[in-house]
């Protein structure tokens, strides 16, 4: 039978075609293990291969994130690598002579030490637990935890941990059959802010904020890439406050940004003065400021809005004071102005005294300790002495010379 130039003809061919297509689709899907798919997307950011590791990803474009976002965050990072206080591009980066994958047990995940090479796998675990609640289907197509060992060619290595799921679409079953969720490239972070604040992050306005108590809004943003964004608080009560905020590549479980207390509220500390100096009329008394640089508050309280700078040595009037809180008493600041730390176990830096330091053990003569800073806890071990529990301080509203006010906490004043 001849079908000569029919339409049969050419239907006929075509389901051939389609036929050894997806033959060869599928075979090709067949042999892209999950191993491999981690392989090809590391040596993706190893070759700095931005678009073929974004399509790896288990994301989708969002208004955060797209390929093109993507990129550019990478190679900014990639241009001012000293920026990113983790470096994990960097370290992924560095020439590589072979690498190594094998599976881990979700059950037993722990967190790795304190080894500057290890990346804390808390953080997956988390995300995986998150994936879980969010999505349906992400547990069914969950396939299990990587640890990739690269080794350099200066014979050393770097370790990291990702996660790798089973893509379902069509078109990825047989292009993209194993995507890859990496804690340290796709990052979600938490804002808080003062009630009734709109928050823009690079432009974009955040929607949907949860209520934390009375008075707080918490924002959260999900698929972002490290690197710098552009932040701005509007409040109808309050100025616009606007800086630059780092998302790292260190991932630490939730990354939080603490911004209540940045934008100056109209009134609040003019009718703080007023009510303090009534019920203290009499108990005002005098002294000078103790330390190189400290912050007057508009408000007693750590969140409370940069009032004004004050300088060592500058004679001040105590219009009043406050008892602090129950959770400020459990707080701490530097005993001195400055203090040389081991941040995060991995990396020198001169901590400068002016915000709150929490205590989150004691041992060996030595304070385990948390500080907020950029947004993100960091952490250090620093000697007993070093560090000024603030159990039996209070706040104090001063007046300077030159009439501004302020409150400040009174380790900061030393009383004539």
């Amino acid at each position: 039978m001849r079908f000569g130039n029919s339409p049969k003809r050419y239907l006929v061919f075509g389901f051939l075609v389609f036929a050894i297509a997806c033959i060869g689709f599928g075979v090709r899907a067949i042999s892209i293990t999950p191993e491999k798919a981690v392989e090809s997307y590391i040596m993706a950011l190893n070759e700095k291969d931005y678009d073929k590791a974004y399509s790896y990803l288990d994301i989708s474009n969002d208004k955060y994130i797209n390929k093109r976002k993507f990129s550019e965050k990478l190679k900014h990072l990639e241009e001012h690598a000293n920026i990113d206080n983790y470096g994990y591009f960097s370290k992924v980066a560095k020439p590589i002579k072979s690498l190594n994958v094998r599976q881990l047990n979700i059950n037993s995940l722990k967190l790795i030490g304190n080894n500057i090479d290890l990346i804390s796998v808390a953080a997956l675990k988390e995300e995986y637990l998150y994936k879980c609640a969010t999505d349906s289907h992400f547990k069914k197509d969950f396939w299990g935890i990587v640890n990739v060992i690269l080794y350099r060619t200066d014979n050393t290595k770097f370790i990291t941990t990702v996660a790798v799921k089973r893509n379902e679409s069509i078109l990825g079953m047989f292009f993209r059959p194993f995507l890859i969720i990496d804690p340290c490239v796709i990052k979600r972070i938490n804002i808080s802010v003062e009630k009734d604040t709109q928050v823009e992050l690079d432009g974009v306005k955040l929607v949907n904020p949860e209520e934390l108590g009375t008075d707080s809004w918490l924002y959260k943003a999900i698929y972002l890439v490290p690197g710098e964004y552009s932040v701005k608080l509007s409040n109808p009560n309050a100025e616009q406050w606007e800086k630059k905020i780092m998302v790292y590549s260190f991932p630490k479980l939730g990354s939080q940004y603490e911004l209540r207390g940045r934008m100056i509220f109209k009134s609040k500390l003019t009718e703080s003065i007023k009510l303090s100096e009534k019920e203290n009329a009499n108990n005002k008394k005098f002294g000078f400021i103790n330390t190189n640089r400290c912050m007057l508050r508009k408000e007693p309280s750590f969140r409370g809005s940069l009032a004004e700078v004050v300088k060592r040595n500058n004679k001040v009037k105590i219009m009043a004071k406050k008892e602090l809180s129950p959770e400020e008493k459990n707080r701490a600041i530097l005993e001195k102005d400055k203090l040389k730390i081991m941040l995060n176990g991995e990396k020198q830096y001169t901590l400068v005294d002016g915000g709150p330091i929490d205590i989150i053990e004691e041992k060996d003569g030595q304070y385990k300790c948390e500080v907020i800073m950029q947004g993100r806890s960091n952490f250090f071990l620093a000697p007993v002495n070093e560090i000024h529990r603030l159990n039996q301080d209070v706040w104090y509203l001063l007046e300077t010379e030159d009439g501004k006010h302020g409150w400040i906490i009174s380790k900061y004043v030393t009383l004539q």
